[in-house]
């Protein structure tokens, strides 16, 4: 019997090996595909981040043009000096036409 397994022993061992190949091939395979699955979802997460990103990229650059034609504090401070100059000609012209109003009315009162 011993003569025997020993004549038939190299086919089992190449069958086992044959076998164990086998089996490494068909896990592997199969992991691949467990990644692939998952893969596929992210890579949709993927683009629709770059999507979402190249959007804020965009909105950000709208923000820094606007940012740049916006006034400064020193225009700010000048067209200020500007309308408080306008607020004291206003204010002295109001002042002329009362004098006017109170000078005529006056004089009208003592023409009468």
């Amino acid at each position: 019997m011993l003569k025997s397994v020993l004549a038939v022993w190299p086919v089992i061992v190449f069958l086992a090996q044959v076998l164990g190949i086998l089996l490494v091939v068909w896990v592997d395979n199969r992991a691949r595909k467990r990644v692939d699955d998952t893969a596929d979802p992210m890579k949709a997460d993927i683009r629709d981040l770059q999507t979402r990103m190249t959007k804020a990229e965009v909105h950000v650059t709208d923000l820094e043009a606007d940012v740049e034609k916006m006034p400064t504090k020193a225009d700010l401070e000048r067209v200020m000096g500007e309308v408080k100059g306008a607020h004291r000609e206003a204010t002295a012209a109001a002042n002329g036409i009362q004098r006017l109003e109170q000078m005529l009315m006056t004089r009208g009162m003592e023409r009468t």
